[in-house]
């Protein structure tokens, strides 16, 4: 119930036979190994794993990958901020950011593209292919499959959230229609 939370419950069968203070514990390599293949779900474990953590440890300690209780360190620090980043910038996409597309480009460790992109407007961006991608010079398939994963997922909210206001319009529009009069 808890991965169906943030929507990774297809994930569950996994997990099957380990205890939840196990789980909290594993790092990006253990969950790989474990057969999370996709980075962004690699992320959103990790993220929600530290949070657990964090909570348990009353924000002031950590649990280290060992299993033992640590004092929170730099690197750790990075990564919950990336992650949080990540989160407020990419999982929640930021429109704003896309209109400073290096800087995007910047928050997903890919600022080595930006002078590809220059003078494209990032509406038009994310509705490249991979072979668009190669074809602007995009020369790392890692890099084309991440963009692509991003592109999907900016495209999935823009259209979603434009559905939802296009739903609540025409609600208004037949809520109008069935008052006459007023």
């Amino acid at each position: 119930m808890w991965l169906g939370g943030f929507e990774l419950g297809h994930l569950s069968h996994l997990f099957r036979g380990k205890k939840w203070q196990e789980i909290i514990k594993m790092n990006y390599k253990d969950l790989e190994k474990l057969g999370v293949l996709s980075f962004r779900n690699r992320a959103t474990l990790i993220r929600n794993f530290l949070i657990v953590r964090r909570h348990l440890a009353g924000e002031k300690i950590e649990f280290s990958i060992k299993g033992n209780i640590e004092k929170k360190n730099l690197e750790n620090e990075k990564k919950l901020k990336y992650l949080q980043f990540y989160e407020k910038n990419y999982v929640n996409v930021n429109f704003k950011l896309l209109e400073d597309f290096p800087a995007w480009l910047n928050g997903i460790k890919l600022a080595h593209l930006v002078k590809l992109f220059e003078g494209k407007e990032w509406y038009e961006i994310i509705e490249m292919t991979k072979d668009d991608l190669k074809d602007l010079g995009v020369t790392s398939s890692n890099a084309r499959n991440k963009l692509i994963a991003n592109f999907w997922h900016i495209k999935r909210k823009l259209y979603s959230s434009t559905a939802a206001t296009n739903d609540k319009k025409s609600s208004e529009n037949k809520d109008m229609m069935q008052k006459p009069g007023q």
